[in-house]
């Protein structure tokens, strides 16, 4: 009796709130279940093209303090299939577009492969695997050895031919493994927007950006816009952030560890970095996501501008920290209400955010000067 096709995978999530959205862009659908169980946990649940069903699970137990690692026993990493390497370069497109950071496009004789992780580091591929013959494997009218057979007969040839063709495809290394090597970047910036700016980098970290690309000669830059919220509600939009960006950086640690890995935020975007950087301690509803030590081994720079945290600590962080104060650049504007330290533990007013000063930092030459000295540490 032949085993049953696989019908569905389910992965287990550590924060729905960041998952959830993160797999409604990758698919461009909502999910068709949204429930909590009553075995304890709730999960979304997609079906793919050919009725494959795709779930992520975020248990009532607290997930492991851990990431996600394809060397531990179980997953290694789930697979999508793809038509053609035209279909594969439009996934690259559309990862781009939703600024997912990929491995490349990966050829191998058995197929092409497009590597990348989600928020907790879960190894996804999409694979478009070659025709048969494009594998060496004999065809159907070889394997029998004469063209004019029944249909039942090149059935079971081709089947052999397919089951060929996949044996050299599962037995080979991962395109995760040689895309993460083939591509790391020299230089891999993450950066977590302001208040109320959409998606991206924002103006801040597209001026550090441009600035640093003039002043490290051809070495390759990679760029992680923090996805989250940035929305007025500060602490949980915040948190979301840190999330995301300890996610990426461990996960870039981990697959990319001679990339130079440098740290920004603007507003409240430098919260979200300081949330997996130097908070200890939940504050005001802020609540760190530490990265551990031999993955803040890993930052060569931070460069953050109108800091709240430099008013609940009283200080920038290049002068607090002994992880990142030397290797930390954290600008102030001269007035700026919501980095000037003094107000300890409250959080920034919707007046103080928009004041003048605090919008001061595009167009200040803060981005060129935070740039000169990242440039110093990668």
């Amino acid at each position: 009796m032949a085993f049953p096709a696989l019908n569905h995978v389910a992965l287990t999530v550590r924060d729905m709130a960041v998952s959830g959205p993160w797999y409604r862009r990758l698919l461009g659908a909502d999910p068709v279940v949204d429930e909590h169980t009553a075995a304890g946990f709730r999960h979304l649940v997609w079906i793919l093209d050919g009725g494959t069903l795709l779930g992520i699970h975020q248990h009532e137990h607290p997930a492991p303090d851990e990431r996600f690692s394809e060397f531990r026993v179980g997953l290694d990493h789930v697979g999508f299939g793809c038509a053609d390497r035209a279909a594969l370069e439009t996934w690259m497109d559309r990862l781009n577009e939703l600024r997912i950071q990929h491995g490349g496009i990966v050829d191998a004789p058995y197929g092409s492969g497009l590597s990348f992780r989600d928020p907790d580091g879960i190894a996804l591929e999409v694979l478009c695997a070659v025709t048969v013959t494009d594998v060496n494997a004999p065809s159907a009218s070889q394997m029998c050895q004469h063209g004019r057979v029944s249909a039942r007969k090149t059935g079971h040839c081709f089947c052999a031919a397919v089951v060929t063709a996949w044996s050299a495809l599962l037995s080979a290394p991962l395109f995760f493994a040689s895309a993460s090597a083939a591509t790391c970047p020299d230089i891999d910036v993450t950066f977590a927007r302001a208040t109320g700016e959409p998606p991206g980098v924002g103006v801040v970290g597209q001026e550090l950006i441009d600035a640093l690309r003039s002043q490290v000669g051809g070495r390759s830059i990679a760029i992680y816009p923090v996805n989250y919220p940035a929305s007025a509600d500060l602490a949980p939009s915040a948190n979301a952030g840190g999330v995301d960006a300890n996610a990426h950086v461990e996960s870039m640690a981990a697959s990319c560890p001679n990339t130079k890995l440098v740290l920004g935020g603007y507003a409240q975007g430098a919260v979200a970095i300081d949330l997996i950087t130097i908070a200890q301690a939940p504050v005001s509803g802020f609540v760190p996501v530490s990265l551990p030590q031999d993955v803040a081994d890993h930052v060569a720079a931070l460069a953050l501008f109108g800091n709240p945290s430099d008013r609940y600590l009283g200080a920038p962080v290049s002068t607090l920290s002994p992880w990142y104060g030397a290797k930390a650049i954290d600008l102030c504007a001269p007035g700026d209400p919501v980095c000037t330290p003094g107000a300890l533990f409250t959080v920034p007013t919707p007046d103080e955010l928009s004041s003048a000063p605090h919008l001061s930092y595009p167009n200040s030459g803060m981005p060129a000067q935070a740039a000169a000295f990242v440039a110093t540490h990668v």
